[in-house]
């Protein structure tokens, strides 16, 4: 990478895919979180209607690799 913060937006035609076809939270959300200079994402050109279910996805996508990321740390450590 290019070692400086960034920012991404998707804009979605619907409330789970971009506008390009992939969906935000199973495609999109894991290939922006291997990136860690990414700070933050968002949503933009999108009618309003479609943002609820988009975050709520979003959301479980990342309670998700939360609680992945958890129990890999706990196997480490021979906790779990």
């Amino acid at each position: 990478g290019y070692g400086r913060p960034a920012w991404i937006s998707f804009g979605c035609k619907d409330g789970s895919h971009t506008n390009h076809g992939e969906r935000l939270a199973q495609d999109c959300l894991p290939a922006v979180a291997a990136c860690d200079t990414v700070l933050a994402v968002g949503i933009n050109c999108t009618a309003p209607k479609y943002i609820p279910d988009l975050l709520s996805g979003a959301s479980d996508w990342l309670q998700a690799h939360a609680q992945g990321q958890g129990q890999a740390q706990g196997q480490a450590r021979g906790q779990l």
